[in-house]
């Protein structure tokens, strides 16, 4: 998952793992921080949605399960609006 940071702290994180080989720090997700062994942070940008689905632990089709109701009420409603479709789906095998 790519984070943005500016290239300056991106060059000092590689610097410090280079100089220490058990370097850690620490990403907050739900902040958007970077905060470093050393204590100094630094905000990162995240897309939204990966951000969301990440501190939600989401995958793909957990995420899209969210939706159900949603994704039932318009099945129902599509049914009804053009019967024909589903008929169309039994007979081609789909």
């Amino acid at each position: 998952m790519p984070i943005c940071l500016p290239e300056n702290v991106i060059q000092s994180l590689f610097d410090a793992v280079e100089a220490t080989p058990s370097y850690a720090l620490t990403i907050d997700l739900p902040l958007q921080r970077v905060i470093t062994s050393s204590e100094q942070v630094h905000a990162l940008d995240i897309d939204p949605f990966r951000k969301d689905v990440l501190v939600q632990g989401l995958d793909a089709v957990a995420h899209t399960l969210r939706f159900q109701e949603d994704i039932t009420a318009f099945e129902a409603s599509r049914r009804e609006s053009v019967p024909w479709y589903e008929a169309t789906i039994a007979n081609t095998g789909g």
